[in-house]
C-alpha cells in the first residue's frame, strides 16, 4: 500500500527566483505622459481619450481602461509588453 502525500513528511519548499520587480503599469504611464511635456489637451486630442479621464488617471483619482492605455501608449510611442512570469 502506496503512502497519501501526508504521510510522506513535509514537502520542501522550491527556493523562489529573485526577481527584479518592475513598477505598475499605471506608474510608468503617469511618468511617460508627465515626461514626454505634452499638454493633457493635445494628448486627448491625438489618442481620442477624454481629457477628465486622463487628468483624473494622473492624480490618481481613477485607473484607465487597457484600451485608453493602448491608445496613450501610441500616441506617446510606447511599447506594451506582456508580463511573462
Amino acid at each position: 500500500m502506496s503512502k497519501s502525500p501526508a504521510e510522506d513528511g513535509p514537502k520542501e519548499k522550491k527556493p523562489r527566483r529573485s526577481r527584479k520587480k518592475s513598477p505598475d503599469i499605471s506608474v510608468q504611464l503617469r511618468a511617460a505622459i508627465v515626461e514626454s511635456g505634452m499638454p493633457l489637451i493635445k494628448l486627448s486630442q491625438k489618442s481620442g481619450v477624454h481629457s477628465a479621464q486622463i487628468s483624473r488617471f494622473l492624480n490618481q483619482q481613477r485607473t484607465l481602461t487597457l484600451p485608453a492605455v493602448v491608445k496613450i501608449c501610441h500616441v506617446l510611442r510606447l511599447t506594451l509588453v506582456p508580463f511573462e512570469g
